[in-house]
């Protein structure tokens, strides 16, 4: 099952502000037990009612409304907790720390900021349409850059995924420009065997050719990445976009059936291949499903696409450094072809989720969001390495 077929009916700013509300409630209570009991507790609550509430209606109004609303609650909630003492004062300020940002999303545009960065704007038209994009570029601009095309899931913004993976830290510490391209209405065209005539292969080529031409990155270090619909657009790209792509990784995706054939899936040459599972993905199950392969079968046919040598295989348990109820192996291809490279992080426990996100409230109906894998910075270093020739 799917993502935009599970969740289908609750696509559009309300039904995002009413996942996002639910999950905030239940990651406050499992935060502040006090909430849920009498006494000292029900102060608390009250005033994360009164927010929640706020949120709710904050969906209609105008960004100087919402900022007012963010305001009122902080300073209602920040004297709660001058009244609150230990570990329930440090729960309360993560809750609220949590709660602002979510309040700030009432603007599907707003993007956390991240110093030494900038955010800039911008449209296309391909197929008669307007197609917009984000850029999250070091500031100053710099020549010659990397570039990492991140795709959103079905249901989110551009500038939720960016604030989900925390994508900006690539801008600041590597000199990345991650360019977020946002799917028409907020979906991506990654079936082959979809009905939906939208090109989003052509327009991701159109782009990748105007940031080439007009903002002078570096053509040879394009990278394609996703979470879930996003990132089987990613491998979309890496199968028919190859020419302009230089590798990909998929986080919360693995292959569909459709795309796995032979006149589907083209590649002109080899390229780094990774993907991002969870275990307890209900999703996209790590398991696979009648129309989609597993992580390992997904796994092993860009294994063969790059012609690995398929006995030559190595798994490595990563460190656990948060006991979340997750761990991470790393399996690798080890003997590949220069300029490619295979490997899947199995998230045993993990949702249908981006690892490493400091906002995993947003994702909480999802499953665990493990903190013993950065997914982030994992593809980076994964795909880094490589270039076109």
């Amino acid at each position: 099952m799917w993502l935009d077929r599970k969740l289908g009916a609750r696509k559009g700013k309300t039904s995002s502000f009413r996942r996002t509300v639910t999950a905030l409630a239940l990651g406050a209570a499992l935060a502040c037990p006090a909430v849920l009991a009498g006494g000292d507790g029900s102060g608390i609550a009250q005033a994360i009612a009164q927010a929640i509430a706020a949120l709710q209606k904050a969906s209609q109004q105008t960004q100087a409304a919402i900022q007012k609303i963010e305001q009122q609650t902080q300073a209602a909630l920040g004297k709660i907790i001058g009244q609150s003492g230990g570990g329930l004062g440090q729960a309360l300020q993560h809750t609220i720390a949590t709660m602002e940002l979510i309040i700030k999303e009432a603007n599907p545009n707003y993007i956390n900021p991240t110093a030494g960065t900038t955010a800039v704007s911008g449209i296309i038209t391909w197929q008669g349409l307007a197609r917009s994009y984000t850029i999250i570029r070091p500031e100053p601009a710099n020549d010659d850059a990397p570039v990492l095309i991140l795709m959103h899931a079905h249901g989110i913004s551009p500038a939720t995924m960016a604030n989900l993976s925390e994508a900006g830290r690539l801008a600041h510490d590597y000199g990345v420009w991650v360019v977020l391209p946002k799917g028409e209405n907020g979906t991506w065209n990654e079936n082959p065997s979809s009905m939906n005539s939208t090109d989003d292969v052509g327009f991701i080529s159109s782009l990748i050719d105007t940031l080439v031409t007009q903002e002078g990155v570096d053509s040879k270090r394009i990278y394609a990445a996703g979470y879930s619909a996003g990132g089987f657009m990613a491998e979309r790209l890496a199968c028919q976009l190859s020419s302009k792509i230089a590798g990909f990784v998929a986080v919360a995706a693995t292959l569909r059936n459709s795309l796995a054939t032979a006149a589907q899936c083209t590649p002109s040459h080899v390229m780094p291949v990774a993907f991002i599972d969870g275990t307890s993905d209900l999703v996209v199950p790590y398991n696979g499903e009648p129309s989609v392969q597993s992580a390992a079968a997904a796994t092993a046919f860009w294994a063969v696409k790059n012609g690995c040598t398929a006995t030559a295989v190595t798994t490595t348990t990563l460190p656990q450094t948060t006991k979340d109820g997750t761990t991470v192996a790393q399996t690798s291809f080890t003997a590949c072809p220069a300029g490619s490279a295979v490997d899947l992080y199995t998230v045993n426990g993990g949702g249908h989720t981006w690892p490493g996100s400091p906002y995993s409230v947003y994702t909480a109906y999802l499953g665990k969001t493990s903190q013993n894998l950065d997914a982030t910075l994992a593809l980076w270093q994964f795909l880094t390495p490589y270039s076109l020739k």
